[in-house]
């Protein structure tokens, strides 16, 4: 009975061979499944990247652009996710940096409408701008000029000025102010063409947050009256700086101490009057300033806020 168990050196050899012969099939056989898988992974990566390019009009600029930039990838085969997914096309370009063309990048930009998704998030290219987006346009001899954009070509950004610019030449280089939710920007442009009230400014690739704070503040003088919540007595006061979500003025008399509800009634000059609720949150210098944060503010009347900033003081 124990020699049925007894197994010659040639069987084992046998077995050890067929047993190595099943993994290796084994472990063949995945790769090719998996080889297989990534291939037709990678069909479907190129279908729909064509199906998305068969929706779009893209030039042989365009086209040739998009290949430099899928080539920044960190896989180049998913070159569909710069089609629809801003952050990935944003990325891209900013390590293709210098080398893209600012005009094509932007054209596409636009072709692809990412000017038109996500409005709160941090702007990057002036081709993300919104019509009716309000504008401050500041010339190299610090004249400045309001407005708000009425149109966004893949040339220019078409602006209707406020008030008509006589002294605006074409050529002349500018820095441009802007308002977004997630706080102020500023880039540089130049005049590409302008007429009395309207000017065509070239687009930018390079946005800088003008001031890491929600809401850009800066020092001011403007005159304030303050009223508190639930009374009638307007008091006369003087604003020491101004910005989007609050601002800091003087207390008149040290009537106001942390807390309060106020509303702040502003008569900027050669604008309509508007007023704003705030809270006061903290007292200083000796009770002689209130530091404001406001309450709900619409859009139009942070405009108003914003146009009181860059006015000539």
């Amino acid at each position: 009975m124990a020699s049925g168990f007894e197994r010659s050196l040639f069987e084992i050899v046998v077995f050890a061979a067929l047993l190595l012969l099943f993994v290796s099939f084994l472990i063949i056989y995945h790769r090719l499944q998996k080889r297989k898988a990534r291939r037709a992974q990678a069909q479907r990566y190129r279908e729909r990247t064509r199906r998305l390019l068969d929706k779009l009009a893209l030039n042989a600029d365009e086209l040739a652009l998009l290949e430099r930039l899928s080539d920044q990838l960190l896989a180049p085969q998913k070159k569909y996710l710069l089609l629809v997914h801003p952050p990935t096309f944003n990325a891209c370009a900013l390590r293709l940096g210098a080398e893209a063309n600012a005009a094509v990048l932007t054209a596409l930009r636009l072709k692809l409408g990412f000017g038109s998704r996500e409005p709160e998030k941090t702007i990057t290219s002036s081709a993300e701008l919104q019509p009716d987006t309000l504008l401050f346009i500041r010339r190299e001899n610090g004249a400045d000029s309001a407005g708000r954009i009425i149109q966004v070509l893949p040339s220019a950004l078409v602006v209707a000025l406020a008030k008509p610019d006589e002294a605006a030449a074409d050529r002349d280089r500018v820095t441009v102010f802007l308002q977004s939710a997630s706080g102020l920007f500023s880039f540089e442009s130049r005049i590409l063409s302008r007429n009395r009230d309207r000017v065509h400014l070239a687009h930018a690739e390079t946005i800088t947050r003008y001031q890491r704070r929600k809401y850009y503040r800066r020092r001011a003088d403007f005159p304030v009256y303050l009223r508190q919540t639930g009374t009638d007595t307007q008091q006369l006061s003087l604003v020491h700086d101004l910005g989007g979500g609050g601002a800091s003025l003087q207390n008149p008399r040290g009537l106001y101490t942390a807390g309060d509800d106020l509303e702040l009634s502003f008569h900027p000059a050669g604008s309509s009057a508007f007023t704003l609720v705030a809270e006061v949150l903290r007292v200083s210098h000796q009770g002689k300033l209130l530091h404001v944060r406001f309450g709900p503010v619409k859009e139009s009347t942070r405009d108003h806020i914003f146009s009181m900033l860059f006015k000539p003081q």
